[in-house]
């Protein structure tokens, strides 16, 4: 599996292309610019080969990720869905959980934000409104 602080070759991006690409994500509406600014050189992008396994179900689940280019793949057997541009994968590693509840692996021609979840986490206690936030969010999803 590919960590935050591994992968592919350079995507190329600076800082601020990260957070506007973070920020372009409707369901992350919880970060605010100053939390994403507090994030920016934390948040590595990365190409990834297809096929490549992010996550498994009842694996480790140590980053989200945010699709730029390509897709990713979300299940398994029959129930596979393709993530496009926009669209965020792993999200619960944003709220603090480890384990993965799917397959997340990468499809063809995946340039990714990478979201460490000890990163997110660690900005949670820096800026306690969004720990708060992120609280929510977990609480809403169970």
């Amino acid at each position: 599996m590919l960590s935050a602080r591994q992968g592919g070759d350079d995507a190329g991006l600076t800082p601020v292309e990260c957070v506007a690409a973070v920020m372009q994500v409707p369901s992350l509406t919880i970060f605010r610019f100053v939390h994403l600014e507090w994030l920016a050189r934390l948040l590595p992008t990365t190409r990834i080969p297809p096929e490549v396994c992010l996550a498994r179900i009842d694996g480790p689940l140590e980053n989200a990720w945010v699709v730029l280019e390509g897709e990713i793949l979300v299940g398994s057997g029959t129930s596979i869905r393709s993530l496009g541009p926009g669209s965020i994968a792993g999200e619960r590693a944003l709220t603090g959980e480890c384990r993965s509840t799917v397959d997340i692996t990468a499809g063809n021609g995946l340039r990714v934000v990478m979201l460490p979840r000890r990163d997110i986490l660690a900005c949670g206690e820096a800026f306690p409104e969004l720990g708060i936030e992120l609280l929510r969010w977990r609480m809403a999803s169970q």
